[in-house]
């Protein structure tokens, strides 16, 4: 037995594992999936779980996911089974969001705002989506604005991303968080389409968007 951070459910085992890579490339290394029928004290439907991680007890899950759930608002925890008889105990984002009673790390930051370790997951989520226009619109201003970086504005922006298979994330850890802007440190590989790979350690400068109600990628040095 064992609890696991659900993610999402699919019909179709190609759509679960084409999920499993994304967690993969974002950073979840515990992330799996299995088939739901051979927990007998799961809902037993034909669907493959795909889950971002599994833990020992009810209380960890729980803590993971007042931080998943909220990017990931179906997101939920529960006990998968061999034994019928035991029940799955599920707790909601939204539950354990709600009945959250940690305080902020910073007491000028307000507990109900995205990480910025979930939004540096997301932007880079997009990235690997292809859906550079938007993740174009998680910059700042000062940074889309930027002659040196990229010349031509958004047109050299999705030039060059295109020439990226995908980021895959190893390691963020948040340095400093405060009302206004943050600073995270992570550890990145590029994975290329020309087939190189390459690793890189950045920190990474994010303001906080009020109009916006969220955090917007504002600028990164190489360590």
């Amino acid at each position: 037995s064992f609890y696991f951070l659900a993610d999402s459910a699919f019909g179709e085992s190609n759509r679960a594992r084409k999920q499993l890579q994304r967690l993969k490339a974002e950073g979840y290394e515990g992330a799996g999936m299995f088939w739901l029928p051979d927990y007998p004290n799961l809902s037993g439907k034909s669907y493959t779980q795909v889950y971002a991680a599994t833990f020992d007890d009810r209380a960890s899950c729980a803590i993971w996911l007042k931080r998943y759930g909220r990017e990931n608002p179906d997101a939920y925890c529960a006990l998968a089974s061999t034994d019928a008889n035991l029940s799955p105990n599920p707790l909601t984002a939204r539950e354990a969001l709600g009945n959250s009673t940690q305080e902020s790390p910073n007491p000028d930051v307000p507990d109900d705002r995205p990480s910025p370790e979930q939004a540096i997951r997301s932007y880079y989520e997009t990235l690997n989506g292809d859906r550079y226009r938007t993740a174009w619109g998680m910059l700042s201003k000062s940074l889309q604005r930027n002659r040196d970086l990229h010349p031509n504005g958004y047109s050299d922006y999705s030039t060059w991303w295109d020439s990226v298979d995908f980021v895959e994330i190893e390691q963020i850890s948040p340095m400093e968080v405060d009302r206004d802007s943050a600073r995270v440190g992570t550890q990145l590989k590029y994975h290329m389409k020309t087939g190189n790979i390459s690793p890189l350690s950045l920190q990474i400068e994010l303001v906080w968007d009020d109009r916006g109600d969220r955090w917007l990628y504002n600028g990164a040095q190489v360590d």
